[in-house]
């Protein structure tokens, strides 16, 4: 059986000539000496990397992949994002977990590293060998906190000296649905209409008593540090018109709301935080020397020797802003209330109230326990007045009375420059802050 020719011999020889030059063009580069120098530029600047296995199930690290910069170049810095541990960080930057215990025992009387929120800023400073030196926290603009290492590996703490100060800002508003709905348009924060309800709650019922068309007006202060804002504010004076009666609240200097009348609408405080006294085993102090490490250190508040389970009441009302859980500190509650109070519970045994809960004073909060680095069991109280740590066994706290008659003069001067602001300027109008609180 024969097959038809289909090229000539003149054709295959020119085919095979076809594809010989198109060989040698390729192969051209490499016996001219082009081909190696290409793949070594090539591998100078690429480093290949390694290839890492991951699991489809397995869990989304809780710490930002950062670089680590070189330490001898200034601390450094690292700047917390949703999800950060301070355990992952110090592991990210190579830490041990040493210095990290001993970080968190400077921590117990201040509770700054226990809860991280996104925005807050470290600043870590290794020596040449790597080892943790100093380390800063920037929580705000106005508050910048150290922690120095000595040479015996403790750290204490210390706030950077700042220059803050307030201004004041009105807002203005009118009832439309709700007095929260209405407080919140007008530019109000949700914790700010949830203060003002509980402020003037003795005196009006916000969800029963207010109608469409009342109108309300609020001076909120502002902190700021170097003019620039810090994040921190208070209410500094209310105002709100239900038809022909006025409700009004302002702010004193000694951290306490009144009418404009001079009597208290801030709600008497507990002396204690207990149905019954118990014997106080470690006073306030801020130059005690610490049980358990013999070193000096400040106790910013009161020790009271109560057995494990003991029902531990809040001293007032007040809103649940904190609740954690400190290597040292053990479980604990933190509770804002009106003015310029704040107060917290330590090494608890259960926690019975959960963050954003608003409570009423002598209201069961927690069972006292021995939780964290302790001792034995007891409670310790803490009572802050304008964000410094007070004696509670002393201080001056709300007892439902009125301004003072030698300061009355000075507060209805205030109240009536304040009344002038708020209805003379606009909504979001900036003022000049009128009631500056003094310290302790």
């Amino acid at each position: 059986m024969s097959f038809p020719l289909l090229f000539s011999r003149a054709h295959w020889f020119g085919l095979l000539l076809a594809s010989s030059l198109m060989l040698l063009a390729l192969l051209w580069p490499f016996f001219n000496g082009q081909g190696p120098a290409v793949e070594a530029t090539a591998s100078a600047s690429v480093v290949p990397l390694p290839l890492v296995a991951v699991r489809p199930d397995a869990a989304a690290p809780n710490l930002v992949s950062r670089a680590i910069p070189d330490a001898s170049t200034g601390p450094q810095q690292h700047t917390i994002v949703s999800g950060d541990t301070l355990q992952a960080i110090f592991q990210h930057y190579e830490i041990s977990a040493s210095t990290l215990t001993a970080l968190m025992q400077a921590d117990e009387e201040i509770l700054a590293l226990d809860v991280l929120y996104p925005g807050n800023r470290l600043l870590l400073d290794k020596t040449a060998d790597g080892r943790l030196q100093r380390l800063t926290l920037e929580l705000d603009p106005g508050r910048i906190l150290h922690y120095e290492q000595d040479a015996e590996g403790h750290f204490s703490y210390a706030w950077e000296p700042t220059e803050l100060d307030w201004q004041a800002r009105l807002f203005r508003g009118e009832i439309s649905g709700s007095f929260y709905q209405s407080a919140l348009k007008a530019g109000l924060s949700e914790r700010e209409a949830m203060n003002i309800a509980q402020i003037l709650g003795q005196q009006l019922n916000f969800r029963r008593d207010l109608q469409a068309g009342d109108k309300f007006a609020v001076i909120r202060g502002e902190e700021r540090n170097r003019q620039t804002l810090t994040g921190r504010t208070r209410l500094e004076a209310i105002q709100l018109q239900r038809g022909q009666r006025e409700y009004t609240a302002f702010l004193f200097s000694d951290g306490n709301f009144y009418d404009a009348e001079g009597q208290s609408l801030t709600p008497a405080f507990l002396r204690l935080p207990s149905q019954q006294p118990y014997r106080i085993s470690s006073a306030f102090n801020p130059a005690r020397r610490h049980p358990v490490t013999g070193r000096i250190a400040p106790h910013n508040g009161v020790d009271f020797a109560m057995p494990t389970g003991t029902p531990v009441l809040t001293t007032g009302d007040g809103v649940v802003t904190r609740t954690g859980n400190h290597p040292f500190a053990g479980k604990y509650i933190e509770i804002e209330h009106q003015g310029a109070f704040k107060t917290r519970y330590l090494h608890l045994h259960r926690i019975l109230v959960q963050r954003g809960q608003q409570i009423s004073r002598g209201e069961r909060i927690a069972l006292s326990g021995n939780t964290g680095r302790s001792t034995g069991p007891h409670l310790h109280y803490e009572l802050h007045i304008n964000g410094r740590p007070v004696d509670p066994m002393t201080a001056n706290i709300p007892t439902a009375s009125q301004i003072p008659e030698a300061q009355l003069g000075d507060f209805r001067d205030q109240v009536e420059a304040t009344l002038a602001v708020m209805t003379e300027h606009a909504n979001e109008t900036l003022v000049a802050s009128l009631f500056a609180p003094r310290e302790g």
